[in-house]
């Protein structure tokens, strides 16, 4: 039986072997797209981070995402990608884990862990929610007395990346309105560096250079971690037992808002032709992207803590 240490190493040995094919393959067929890249730099950048903090991942979707990257040709870079991860262990048990995926447009995933573990309790749940110009996430944590033995996760992770033609210009920025009810995620263009962002939010822009006529891939991606919360947010007990409470709400979202189109010298062009691989229309923005069907925010986190607060009056009764 795989000791945790044996099973990072084993997941590590996988990523980096879907790596290598992931680079045979482009070389063989002549890929030179970055793209899909991402994908297996995120399962990577996971089992560090899990061997930095001691604080397992769930992989079974990573794994998904990577082999996704390996087997789509650039001609299939239109894609849009939701994952929620929620995961309660004790020692190297996992109590509760729920590692749901979609990569179908226009809808989201959410995974919950309620229950009692070591004379505490949690109650951790986790969205993703993807359309193409419009990516939504939140993750929210309410342990209390939770036993320092124990260990727990969060993610709530989108994104979509599409293949576009211009007819004119040199450069593309897209500015992205990204507003959020609570605490701060991780966005960024795919394959670039990842901007913190905090709420209520701001707005962010990404350069994309092109060649008129010559498609070309652009990719955006968010993600709420749980890994990312301050000690200074826990309430311990010299006994080993602490308080957890974290509500990152950015589920109504980072929206493309505009796609402005430069010439050589840095001038706007207008009326530039966009021809997009999943049909989605940026030459348009500027009002609203098509919104993600999903309940809204107030309402989840309500369900989730009148589960909590019934499982509570239950045990105490």
């Amino acid at each position: 039986m795989l000791t945790s240490l044996a099973g990072l190493w084993v997941g590590f040995g996988v990523a980096a072997g879907l790596l290598l094919c992931l680079i045979v393959y482009r070389a063989a067929i002549g890929i030179t797209e970055d793209f899909p890249l991402f994908l297996v730099t995120k399962m990577l950048d996971m089992l560090f981070r899990q061997r930095a903090t001691g604080k397992p991942r769930g992989s079974k979707g990573l794994i998904i995402f990577a082999a996704l990257a390996v087997v789509s040709p650039a001609s299939a870079a239109a894609i849009t990608a939701s994952g929620a991860v929620t995961r309660v262990e004790s020692g190297s048990t996992n109590v509760c884990l729920q590692d749901l995926n979609s990569f179908t447009p226009n809808s989201g995933v959410a995974a919950s862990c309620i229950g009692n573990i070591l004379g505490g309790d949690y109650n951790i749940f986790a969205t993703g929610s993807a359309a193409f110009g419009r990516l939504g996430v939140l993750i929210s944590v309410d342990n209390h007395h939770f036993s320092s033995n124990a260990s727990y996760d969060a993610d709530g992770f989108a994104s979509f990346s599409d293949t576009l033609t211009m007819s004119a210009g040199s450069q593309a920025v897209f500015t992205f309105g990204i507003s959020g009810g609570a605490g701060a995620v991780r966005f960024g263009k795919i394959g670039g560096v990842e901007q913190r962002i905090f709420a209520p939010g701001q707005s962010v822009s990404f350069t994309y250079n092109f060649t008129p006529g010559s498609p070309f891939d652009i990719g955006f991606a968010l993600d709420a971690d749980s890994i990312d919360t301050p000690l200074s947010l826990s309430n311990c007990t010299p006994d080993g037992f602490c308080d957890y409470h974290q509500l990152d709400d950015f589920a109504d979202t980072a929206s493309l808002t505009s796609v402005q189109v430069l010439d050589g010298q840095g001038h706007p062009l207008p009326g530039v032709s966009i021809i997009s691989d999943s049909g989605f229309d940026y030459s348009t923005l500027g009002g609203v992207p098509q919104p993600v069907p999903e309940p809204s925010t107030g309402l989840l986190i309500a369900m989730v803590a009148l589960l909590s607060t019934l499982r509570r009056f239950v045990k105490a009764s």
